[in-house]
């Protein structure tokens, strides 16, 4: 049942999502850039301390654990949203994207939400020494259940096939849980600690530039790149 309540959640946050339209390749020259913050209106919470139920030894032996369901710094900057072109046809391959890897360490999925190319396999570390379990949750592309030992340093995902919002989880340890942000471009950045961005080499023309968080929900908004300039996008998610 809660697997079923989950996935309807999932399909809703997945309106609007890229991957229908082919994407295609080329050398960009001259693009421009989109760079800006993204803070929260609503009051600043003090962020969910988690208690480990399992593997205390190891679970938040050296560091707390805390929610990272929504992370605001005083400032109110907002960690981990999703920016995020969606109706780019063109522009660079996902070949010139990072290797994705996404690391288990002191029972916490680090990072909380990266951002995966299609057909690039996902490493998995773990680095606590303990068992660990890979539980992906998924419409479009198929799911993942892998335990992951301690002797196991690393494994492997498949390459997903299709963009998508995956959520991973560890069934070992239950608070424990990242997001994928499957792409079939390169134009995606996820917010760091101070609330910024940047996406780079951007064809000249009008998107639709949209902002993702876990609990404050989705917003878009329409911009213009032009080429060797840089736009600026500040974006304020309303209270909750």
């Amino acid at each position: 049942m809660k697997l079923k309540i989950f996935l309807g959640i999932l399909s809703l946050l997945l309106v609007g999502q890229p991957g229908n339209a082919k994407y295609e390749s080329y050398s960009v020259e001259g693009g421009g850039s989109i760079s800006g913050k993204v803070t929260y209106a609503g009051k600043i919470a003090k962020p969910k301390k988690i208690v480990p139920a399992a593997d205390k030894t190891v679970c938040g032996a050296h560091d707390a654990i805390y929610s990272e369901e929504l992370v605001v710094d005083t400032s109110k900057a907002v960690k981990n949203v999703v920016v995020t072109i969606t109706n780019i046809t063109r522009g660079l391959s996902t070949r010139s994207m990072p290797q994705a890897v996404l690391d288990q360490k002191g029972c916490v999925f680090r990072p909380h939400v990266l951002v995966v190319p299609i057909g690039q396999a996902v490493t998995v570390r773990n680095n606590d020494g303990i068992i660990h379990n890979v539980h992906t949750q998924s419409i479009k592309n198929p799911p993942v259940n892998l335990a992951q030992p301690g002797s196991v340093k690393e494994i492997s995902l498949n390459p997903f096939k299709v963009p998508e919002l995956v959520k991973v989880s560890c069934d070992v340890h239950g608070w424990m849980s990242a997001w994928l942000w499957v792409t079939e471009h390169p134009y995606v950045a996820v917010t760091s600690s101070d609330g910024s961005f940047q996406i780079l080499d951007i064809p000249p023309g009008k998107y639709k530039l949209e902002f993702w968080h876990e609990t404050l929900g989705k917003l878009s908004q329409e911009v213009e790149v032009k080429g060797d300039k840089d736009m600026k996008v500040n974006l304020v998610f309303p209270a909750k």
